[in-house]
């Protein structure tokens, strides 16, 4: 009885943590959407919410800093979608 119960224990904590090992690794495919002059990278996650399934989440790093969520997310939102929308008026001109 005691060898039954130790291998259904296994069993589930192997679930379990293949479960979040999962979870994880989808979480990091990302959709890397630009790259500043400064080296800055914005990325798109998707997002969690189950009533959209165009729920998105946006992050950016800076070249030695951990991924953090911005503050004025809103205005990335809006770049995102008109990139998806139509990339054409995303592109940035070039300087002379």
């Amino acid at each position: 009885m005691r060898k039954i119960f130790s291998l259904l224990k296994t069993i589930y904590y192997y679930l379990k943590s293949s479960y979040k090992i999962w979870k994880v690794r989808r979480l990091q495919e990302d959709d890397l959407v630009y790259t500043t002059k400064t080296n800055v990278q914005i990325g798109v996650y998707p997002g969690k919410k189950p009533e959209s399934p165009y729920d998105f989440i946006v992050k950016f790093r800076e070249p030695g800093k951990r991924e953090r969520t911005p503050a004025h997310v809103h205005l990335i939102v809006e770049m995102y979608v008109k990139h998806a929308h139509n990339p054409s008026l995303m592109q940035i001109p070039a300087q002379n």
